[in-house]
């Protein structure tokens, strides 16, 4: 919060309630259609324009929105130019390797029980590389950025429910959709336009009082 030139930083909770949870789901969701947007053309200006009366938002949260897409599209791109990278130097260093041991075996004549051992070690190392070159292959085809909101490992425990302490599916789903909706983002904006996201107010020099206004699409049932 900043006041005639000063900043102040306050931390808080803000007490539960369940329309808070609605709007975390809601706004997730579209951040998730923002990013696949982003990965069929649309830019961060784009988003944030068509997002207002697509999904009935003020600019405010249409922005807000639109940054976050940014962001995670721009990490999944840098994310994916480091494992080529990643992938590229292990295959590099594997290739040495298995190429300075084929040397040597190929000077043996007679090889010795070692030997043998090391020669089925080396055709190991090939699959390996075999591999490492695939996934290389696959990822550097792939123009679509991929990520698992809510988490792989929670995505995977669908599968294996018993031992990730799940009764059934259903159980497992209620955590799934906690996971994927229990966030959203909101930024108090300086401009009158699109409407503030978030006001503080000081009204005790040491308490303070926030409004905290919803996205339009939640007026007609929720209020401003």
């Amino acid at each position: 919060m900043s006041s005639k030139g000063l900043r102040v930083g306050i931390e808080a909770k803000i007490e539960y309630d369940s329309i808070l949870d609605i709007l975390a789901n809601q706004y997730e969701s579209i951040r998730r259609t923002g990013l696949n947007d982003m990965q069929k053309g649309l830019s961060e200006s784009e988003i944030e324009k068509c997002y207002q009366s697509r999904f009935n938002l003020q600019w405010a949260w249409a922005d807000s929105i639109a940054t976050e897409v940014k962001q995670v599209y721009s990490q999944l791109t840098t994310a994916k130019k480091l494992n080529i990278n990643r992938l590229k130097e292990q295959i590099k260093k594997k290739l040495k390797k298995a190429n300075a041991t084929f040397k040597t075996l190929s000077k043996v004549k007679i090889p010795t029980k070692k030997q043998q051992n090391t020669a089925l070690g080396l055709k190991s190392k090939i699959l390996k590389i075999k591999s490492l070159k695939k996934k290389l292959s696959l990822l550097e085809s792939q123009s679509r950025l991929h990520i698992c909101f809510g988490s792989q490992k929670l995505f995977n425990a669908q599968y294996h429910l018993e031992e990730n302490g799940y009764t059934n599916h259903d159980e497992w789903l209620v955590d799934w959709k906690k996971k994927r909706g229990g966030r959203f983002f909101c930024v108090c904006k300086g401009q009158n336009v699109g409407g503030k996201m978030f006001k503080i107010f000081d009204i005790s020099g040491d308490e303070f009082k926030d409004i905290f206004t919803f996205p339009r699409f939640m007026y007609e049932k929720y209020g401003k």
